[in-house]
């Protein structure tokens, strides 16, 4: 289904996806991008996370998304198509920090899928009771800019029904303290993940093995 939705999505018009995407919160975007700092968006790959981002650039919000290289150059081109149609900016992971800072210092909204195994560079946090590396890469912008942090998850509730949820990250970047803050953010939009999960776990479309560093799988 999530595939269709994206073919989809190149054909739809902004109107037309305003329609299928609710948001709970109509005005929190907005408000966070108020403070005039940017803002640091943080999601999973939960249901159709891509409407996520295109709903939200259709609402007027200036949006970058970070996302990795795809193994097929050409579903990649569509991909990146799909999301320049729509309104949003790409930003390729390789293209490094400093783009991403440099968004963030243009107050755009800087969105991040933030649930993959991260290997020995990750943040060790709680994910569903196991300690498991997790990207600290919005924790770590959250720090550096004081930009405010939402986390966000579409829930598909029929087909072409979306309801969209939004969070605040509270944080207080103390002098010295840099690593606790990143650690207590990282929990936090983890823990938040892990609650849409326990309540739509067939929405989570995710078959990487998110607890390899934390050896839970054995060497083949």
């Amino acid at each position: 289904m999530t595939i269709v939705e994206y073919v989809c999505l190149v054909r739809l018009s902004r109107e037309r996806i305003k329609e299928l995407v609710v948001f709970e919160q109509p005005r929190f975007l907005h408000e966070a991008m108020s403070h005039n700092k940017g803002v640091i968006a943080v999601t999973g790959h939960f249901s159709s996370f891509e409407l996520f981002g295109i709903a939200s650039g259709c609402d007027g919000i200036p949006i970058d998304v970070v996302v990795k290289p795809m193994r097929n150059p050409r579903t990649e081109r569509l991909m990146d198509e799909m999301r320049h149609s729509n309104g949003l900016g790409v930003i390729k992971v390789k293209e490094g920090f400093a783009k991403i800072m440099c968004s963030i210092a243009k107050k755009r909204m800087v969105a991040l899928v933030a649930d993959q195994d991260a290997g020995h560079n990750g943040v060790m946090v709680s994910f569903f009771g196991i300690n498991s590396s997790t990207p600290g890469g919005p924790a770590v912008l959250a720090v550096r800019t004081g930009a405010p942090m939402v986390v966000g998850f579409i829930v598909c509730e029929q087909p072409g029904k979306y309801r969209a949820y939004l969070h605040s990250i509270q944080y207080n970047v103390q002098k010295n303290e840099g690593n606790d803050v990143v650690t207590s953010i990282t929990q936090q939009y983890t823990a938040l993940l892990e609650s849409y999960i326990r309540k739509y776990p067939e929405q989570y479309f995710w078959m990487h093995k998110r607890w390899k560093t934390a050896g839970l799988y054995k060497k083949r």
